[in-house]
């Protein structure tokens, strides 16, 4: 059959869409980056050289990522413990919103079910989504009767505890990553010192833990079941082990994420035995270069497999060190938190402040080995992802915001949004620039610190009540942290103005739920569907009766 010459041309038209569309495809998924994402537990920004030349524990492997890369100097945790921080990290959510607290020993279902996550995300992407490491999110364990833990419970630390006796630990728990976007994980349900101290792999426990640990034990002092052959010693050697594997397993066609949230160096401070006594100045810097170490496996899996090109590396901590260790620092000469005033769970700049390094050959524009001054959260890690893949962020995702700009040297003269945090009971905290607001009085903030118990609970609800006719500046404190940095002089009193921005800042997170741009009032109805009370309103009340 003879063809004319306009179908002739029309043919040929066809065949060159369809090339083009092909060729875009295979361009599209080329520059989809593999994403590794390394989360240690409990490290100061002082226990990087990178970051702080000063410091007395070598960090090699760590430094390689900002040598190849780049680092925030700025780079802030939602929370100054571990759960609220990992759910912000998930959700692109400040985790004050939902009232984020610890996951305690036994601790079940902090998420609720159906929760979206950065993981769900990914996955749409066309990503394998993979985990290996400590959740700290809940995990509801299902007991013998066949009932399930409530979500957002615990069970006790105390010794008489008799309720794990009724779990079945051969039946599927629920809550753990795999329900939130993760294809499969492997690791630990909580911190290395909360039970069970057992590994589990996607929605079960590897093997029946049939030790019970009373009093104190090599995993700590909370009582709970552990397999009587795991030593505290070896998880964090098997997690890096089995995170190499997995980038050795991957097909290089296929994007992946590979999420690593390490049990180190969080008690139980346990070494193994290549690192005992190698830093000469005690376990905690012993335990961080066993960290160093395991990162430099990951980097050099990825070399080898030729996959480090386009993988972006991310490196960062959940919080600040804990008090032990800071006070074993400092008898060392060590500053784990380079000059910082606090450590976890307080609501100073220890707490929070936190390395945050990033390595990515292929995507990183500009100068390497540069310092980024932007002040970021973690929260923002999903909206960065959204916006590497040219994707709007997700709308539950209301506190994220990208920092791809900075990735590629880009200048950013907008304020994005408010940098809004928390403490371990969600008190609140604002940093803009050079000044920090929070709402604690700075004899309150060092009550806390110094853990008076008693009197630090009634103080860390969160909340106060002003007196009728109080002054403002009784319940705030300023800091100007560029004068400032130790955090010592509440200048509140003679800022007003300065206070009056932050305040306002922060009444209009809460009010239009979210601090990024966008319509107000986003997820008006998500506390009511997922049955969290946030609590908000209360917040809002006690804010207006500060009447700046």
């Amino acid at each position: 059959m003879k063809i004319s010459k306009n179908n002739l041309l029309l043919r040929q038209f066809i065949l060159l869409c369809v090339s083009l569309i092909l060729s875009s495809c295979v361009l599209a998924h080329a520059a989809k980056p593999n994403i590794v994402y390394i989360l240690a537990d409990d490290m100061g920004y002082g226990d990087v050289k990178a970051l702080a030349p000063q410091g007395k524990i070598v960090s090699n492997n760590i430094d390689r990522i900002a040598e190849q890369g780049l680092a925030f100097t700025h780079a802030y945790t939602g929370s100054s413990v571990c759960t609220p921080t990992r759910y912000g990290l998930m959700t692109g959510r400040y985790p004050w919103r939902e009232s984020v607290k610890l996951a305690a020993n036994y601790g079940s279902r902090i998420m609720p079910e159906g929760q979206e996550t950065v993981a769900t995300f990914l996955r749409s992407q066309g990503y394998k989504t993979l985990m290996v490491g400590k959740w700290h999110l809940g995990t509801s364990w299902t007991m013998k009767d066949g009932t399930v833990m409530k979500s957002r419970q615990s069970m006790s630390n105390n010794p008489t505890l008799t309720d794990d006796l009724n779990i079945d630990f051969s039946a599927p728990f629920y809550g753990g990553p795999t329900e939130y976007g993760f294809d499969s994980w492997f690791g630990i349900a909580g911190s290395l010192d909360f039970a069970p101290y057992v590994y589990l792999v996607d929605n079960k426990a590897t093997k029946i833990p049939t030790e019970r640990l009373v009093g104190k034990h090599r995993f700590g002092n909370r009582t709970g079941f552990a397999d009587p052959d795991l030593q505290p010693s070896q998880v964090l050697g098997e997690f890096t082990k089995r995170a190499v594997a997995t980038i050795e397993q991957q097909n290089k066609d296929e994007p992946f994420f590979l999420y690593m949230p390490l049990n180190a160096p969080h008690s139980p401070v346990v070494p193994s035995k290549a690192f005992q006594g190698l830093s000469k100045i005690g376990p905690n810097a012993d335990y961080r270069l066993e960290i160093d170490w395991a990162v430099g496996q990951v980097l050099d899996a990825l070399e080898q497999t030729g996959l480090a090109n386009n993988t972006l590396v991310i490196f960062t901590a959940d919080n600040g060190t804990y008090p032990g260790a800071t006070k074993e620092f400092k008898e060392a000469g060590h500053d784990t938190h380079d000059g910082r005033r606090g450590e976890k769970a307080t609501l100073f700049e220890g707490g929070h402040r936190v390395p945050f390094l990033v390595k990515w050959p292929q995507g990183i524009k500009g100068k390497l080995n540069r310092r980024e001054n932007a002040n970021i959260t973690l929260e923002d890690f999903i909206a960065t992802a959204a916006d590497i893949l040219g994707q709007e962020t997700p709308e539950y995702a209301v506190d994220s915001v990208s920092f791809l700009p900075q990735l590629q040297a880009k200048k950013t003269t907008d304020k994005q949004r408010d940098v809004i945090i928390s403490s371990l009971h969600n008190i609140l905290i604002a940093r803009d620039g050079e000044w920090k607001l929070t709402y604690k009085s700075l004899a309150e903030i060092a009550e806390i610190r110094q853990g008076n118990r008693e009197n630090a609970k009634k103080l860390n609800a969160g909340y106060f009540t002003p007196k009728s006719n109080e002054p403002w500046y009784k319940h705030i404190t300023l800091f100007n942290l560029k004068d400032d940095q130790g955090e010592t002089v509440n200048v509140a009193q003679q800022n007003p103005e300065i206070v009056a921005r932050l305040h306002a800042a922060v009444r209009k997170a809460i009010a239009d739920q979210r601090t990024t741009k966008g319509s107000p009032r986003p997820n008006i109805n998500w506390a009511v569907n997922h049955g969290i009370d946030t609590d908000q309103q209360r917040r809002l009340t006690i804010l207006d009766s500060l009447s700046l």
